[in-house]
């Protein structure tokens, strides 16, 4: 009995010691065994047993329970490239290794954490690292580790390895450490992709919208916000995205996200002479014949300028009316340039439309007394045919031939303009139009003047042998007239083109009429002409 007690007591005795052999650094990690033998095994107090080798005798298959505290010097090349080798052997003690060159180069697969390694301060680091399969996360644990070591600043081969800690590298940098072969990682940022949502009414704004992942790389901690506001209105909206990485780099990239109201979006159907005021021009615009004039505020009418290529405001096109006369232009001394584009009802202006140019129709007096017309191509629409008409003395306009859309001047030799006068106009026809109502089935010129009794061809005569009395006029206009121009009738129209009244004599009622602005065609058995008229 008193023999058993002694030798419980020995074997107690001797397990301490083994115990107290091994232990573990104060980073809890490195297991220590300087006073133990060679061959001696003992748990640092991790639980797992651990045992003291020779150099010669650590193997790819015990090295995860070896400790190291006797191996000095030259490290072997244990592992050096086996592409297999991943053993946790995190826990060595390498304060006495002088020489690592190499130590695990080709080992692509290890990937462990070798962030609690304590050197000495001469230590040789020459492809220690190179082509393994560290994570990122465990090579920045491995260069963070070094900074406050007593170590001389050395080269580390690291061939491959992608890191994230900038501050701990540059700080090592600094002090002459050298990185042979690393990479920061890379880091990119891309918004999602732009978003086109269309919506046939309104409201004018959408609130729920799927946005997307942005695609992005770089070092954690990430953070990635946007600045989309809580309903997107009509039009476009431009998100901006913001990343922020672990290094505090900031990345913008920016995501259009559009909204567009589908709407009656309309083009120039036409450009032609008015019918009733034969000196402006008549604008006519497009409409769907599914949903005419769909989410549809306004059409903006515009005209070129006298700056090539500028374009200004002249007037809208109000639905339901699918048409807009341009009061202030003089089709008989140039040709005019126009384009449109639609308003929708959340005020979004959309693209503009093609433009198209009108035709100018111009004449002389040939030396055999025959009429020479000349005019300039149309513009914005495919003319296969132009078609002239001619009127004689004030008579009805009478389709006198048809020519190749490619011509664009006729002779007629069908004239006595030593005993007439003549009017022409250039039409064209239109096939390929929306337009509903469809006012007219031929778009044409101004109306040309020939007469031998005025002298020229720029009608001044009659601009000036006809004058309005009182004008503004708050009751009657008057009407004097040279005596050797007869009337035949005189028209009033508003300014979209309705005809109000029509009168044989000169004198015309206006005080029953609204304010504004009014036209009087006046036809004279020497041409046509027309007066603005102010009723106020």
């Amino acid at each position: 009995m008193k023999f058993k007690f002694i030798l419980f007591i020995c074997l107690s005795f001797t397990s301490i010691v083994f115990a107290q052999n091994f232990y573990l650094a104060p980073n809890g990690v490195t297991c220590m065994c300087p006073d133990a033998e060679f061959g001696e095994s003992g748990d640092p107090g991790n639980g797992i047993i651990f045992t003291k080798r020779f150099a010669n005798d650590i193997t790819v298959q015990n090295a995860a329970t070896t400790c190291t505290s006797g191996v000095s010097g030259i490290v072997p090349n244990w592992f050096t490239e086996d592409t297999t080798f991943n053993e946790d052997i995190s826990s060595w003690d390498v304060s006495n290794f002088e020489n690592m060159t190499n130590f695990l180069s080709g080992c692509t697969s290890f990937n462990q954490n070798l962030g609690n390694w304590q050197f000495q301060y001469w230590i040789l680091m020459l492809g220690l690292l190179d082509n393994t399969g560290l994570s990122v996360e465990n090579y920045d644990s491995f260069i963070s580790n070094l900074i406050g070591q007593n170590i001389a600043p050395t080269t580390i081969g690291v061939e491959g390895l992608i890191f994230c800690d900038e501050t701990s590298r540059n700080i090592l940098l600094a002090q002459g450490w050298a990185f042979e072969g690393d990479q920061p990682k890379e880091v990119y940022f891309e918004a999602p992709g732009d978003i086109t949502l269309f919506i046939e009414s309104t409201p004018c704004e959408v609130s729920i919208i799927e946005l997307g992942e942005p695609i992005f790389s770089g070092c954690e901690p990430i953070q990635i916000e946007n600045n989309a506001p809580a309903d997107f209105p009509v039009g476009e909206t431009v998100v901006t995205w913001t990343m922020i990485d672990g290094n505090q780099n900031e990345f913008v990239n920016e995501q259009i996200v559009s909204i567009e109201l589908t709407a009656d979006e309309a083009a120039i159907c036409y450009v032609s002479a008015d019918p009733d005021f034969v000196n402006k021009n008549r604008i006519y615009g497009t409409q769907n014949s599914t949903n005419p004039n769909l989410n549809v505020f306004h059409h903006e009418v515009l005209r070129e300028t006298s700056s090539s290529g500028q374009f200004e405001i002249i007037g809208y096109i109000v639905p339901p009316d699918n048409y807009f006369i341009d009061s202030t232009s003089d089709n008989t001394l140039q040709s005019y340039s126009y384009k449109i584009r639609t308003v929708d009802i959340c005020e979004i202006t959309h693209t503009d439309s093609d433009i198209h140019k009108t035709v100018l129709l111009q004449s002389n007096v040939a030396q055999d007394n025959t009429v020479n017309l000349i005019w300039n191509y149309y513009e914005g629409l495919s003319v296969s045919s132009y078609f002239i008409y001619r009127s004689t003395n004030g008579g009805e306009f009478e389709l006198i031939t048809q020519i190749s859309g490619s011509n664009n001047a006729y002779n007629d030799n069908q004239t006595n303009v030593t005993d007439n006068f003549y009017e022409y106009y250039v039409a064209f026809q239109i096939s390929d139009c929306l337009t509903d109502p469809f006012n007219v089935i031929y778009a044409r010129s101004n109306n040309e003047y020939i007469n031998p009794n005025l002298g020229s061809n720029d009608f001044t005569y009659l601009e000036n042998a006809i004058s309005l009395f009182p004008n503004p006029t708050s009751g009657q206009i008057q009407l004097n007239i040279s005596n050797d121009i007869e009337v035949i009738n005189v028209r009033l129209y508003n300014v979209i083109g309705q005809q109000i009244a029509i009168a044989t004599n000169k004198t015309i009622e206006m005080s029953f009429l609204p304010s504004g602005l009014y036209y009087l065609q006046i036809d004279t058995n020497l041409g046509t002409i027309t007066k603005t008229v102010i009723r106020k």
